[in-house]
């Protein structure tokens, strides 16, 4: 029986975006709703930390790995950084001297080291099953309804975009570690494979779904609920209405599925818009001035993707853009980083027509007449304009 992998067409893209987690500073942030805020904030809790782990997972088995698999997992690894650093940040926000955070992390940390004390197949394990579960909450996240509506729909615009994010990256690759797995696991018979698969997705599901609703039941109580009151909402909320994990029953249903492979439930026409939105298209760009040392360009509109190992030709400074002109075998690639204090981010934006020649600043190696590389890890979609 052959083996199921990713759709070749299917790419992982990591955008390094940043939110602005002010209106977790209000109280109960999601929807004003104290009980969904719980739970996301529980779920929340568990990503520095799980995240990293799920990197470490599939770090360990690298040099099993290679051609595609081996750029998705280099992709993944840098999704799964960003989602970390980014959920850190509204981690920061619970208020820690109200909330038992200190307690609620350090359960976690403990939880986590006991799957590293079982070696790298160990945590490749809780890796793969993890991902399943959170890619199948993505895929239902946005979808479910509360009493007062859709849930996300009276919630800050910024939180919402920051939960849509990482619901769309979970999905893009929710395969990445599963096909790391089959491929630590190629020479095992397909029972033995099945049997592993089967019994780890038992094992992390009832202990995941046990910890994050005590997790939420702990936030609530700070709240002032009683544990029966916090344990009953939680329970509703988890299983009842929305049903954040009862929902998608058919789909983790669908991992015991002799063959199974997560790309089985291909839901990419789903995600589309919300990729469009986080990946904006490339800019159209035309040329205004160019000689064997100068080029100045006009373009416009947005994009936030990358490129990879392209010469850097040189550097064009224009007002508060910094294009950095790359030069492929027949091509010009610009990528244009909006600089905004401390923070970098790419954009491309309008250009004035008159280009300034004064803003030239063109790198080179010490004693070499050929550029140096920047390395600047940008996330701007390439706009090609050819000479």
């Amino acid at each position: 029986m052959t083996t199921k992998r990713t759709p070749e067409d299917v790419t992982i893209l990591p955008r390094d975006l940043h939110f602005d987690m002010a209106a977790a500073d209000n109280g109960p942030w999601l929807d004003g709703d104290p009980v969904a805020t719980a739970v996301f904030n529980a779920m929340s809790l568990t990503f520095p930390d799980g995240e990293r782990m799920f990197i470490d997972a599939v770090k360990a088995y690298k040099n099993d790995v290679s051609g595609k698999l081996e750029q998705d997992v280099k992709d993944f690894i840098r999704q799964e950084a960003i989602h970390s650093r980014e959920h850190h940040l509204l981690n920061n926000k619970i208020d820690r001297t109200k909330y038992p955070v200190d307690a609620i992390e350090s359960e976690i940390r403990e939880n986590i080291k006991f799957a590293y004390e079982g070696g790298n197949f160990r945590i490749l394990m809780a890796t793969i099953c993890l991902e399943h579960f959170t890619a199948m909450m993505a895929d239902l996240m946005m979808d479910l309804h509360t009493d007062y509506g859709p849930l996300f729909s009276k919630t800050d615009p910024t939180l919402e975009r920051l939960w849509r994010w990482h619901a769309m990256e979970e999905t893009e690759h929710k395969a990445v570690a599963y096909d790391v797995f089959l491929e630590a696991t190629k020479d095992w018979s397909p029972l033995k494979r099945y049997y592993r698969r089967c019994l780890s997705m038992l094992l992390i599901t009832t202990n995941f779904t046990k910890n994050i609703a005590g997790y939420a039941a702990e936030l609530l109580k700070a709240d002032g609920y009683t544990q029966e009151e916090a344990d009953r909402a939680v329970k509703a909320f988890l299983w009842k209405k929305p049903s954040l994990f009862g929902t998608g029953w058919k789909t983790w249903l669908s991992w015991f599925k002799p063959g199974f492979h997560p790309w089985d439930h291909d839901n990419r026409e789903e995600m589309a818009a919300w990729k469009e939105e986080f990946t904006a298209a490339p800019a159209s760009c035309r040329v205004l001035f160019s000689s064997d040392s100068v080029l100045f360009l006009q373009f416009h509109g947005r994009c936030e993707t990358r490129f990879r190992r392209q010469r850097l030709l040189k550097i064009i400074i224009c007002q508060r853009i910094l294009p950095q002109i790359v030069m492929g075998e027949r091509e010009v690639v610009v990528v244009a980083i909006l600089q905004t204090g401390r923070r970098q981010r790419c954009a491309f934006q309008q250009i004035d027509g008159r280009a300034r020649r004064s803003g030239i600043d063109v790198h080179r190696r010490a004693g070499h007449g050929r550029p140096r590389m920047i390395r600047h890890q940008c996330q701007c979609a390439p706009a090609i304009i050819h000479r």
